[in-house]
């Protein structure tokens, strides 16, 4: 599989995810709310991975230590915040940021004012996206 072969799928997913609203999942935690776009299985194309869209707004909090089963993309629509890595120096986004995450990279975030984020992830299927770590 060639990298433009991806980013021609990662861009054709982006797409006709906002093109079908119609069709969005919810989903709300005490983080916040995560409004499903899109969701696609890779299929034989990148066994075993699948491609998330979505948006979530979280209200300021302190985000505990976890990380994603994914490559995950976010761009912050609205809001602030400041996530930590151990061994890297604290990271600052605002609005226009675009924040990458490398899978099972764990963090820890404090959502400085309320954020909504446009989240694009290439997961591990059939894993949870997102885990919560000691």
């Amino acid at each position: 599989m060639s990298r433009l072969n991806v980013i021609v799928l990662v861009l054709v997913s982006f797409v006709a995810g906002l093109a079908s609203q119609a069709w969005l999942v919810r989903e709300v935690s005490a983080q916040g709310t995560l409004t499903q776009l899109k969701h696609v299985d890779l299929g034989e194309w990148c066994p075993g991975k699948e491609v998330t869209i979505s948006i979530e707004a979280i209200t300021p909090q302190h985000q505990s230590k976890h990380y994603h089963n994914a490559y995950s993309f976010a761009w912050m629509m609205e809001g602030a915040q400041t996530r930590m890595v151990t061994g890297k120096p604290v990271e600052s986004f605002k609005v226009g940021d675009v924040v990458e995450e490398a899978p099972k990279e764990v963090s820890e975030s404090d959502i400085l004012e309320p954020i909504r984020v446009l989240l694009f992830r290439i997961a591990e299927k059939g894993k949870p996206l997102t885990v919560r770590s000691q």
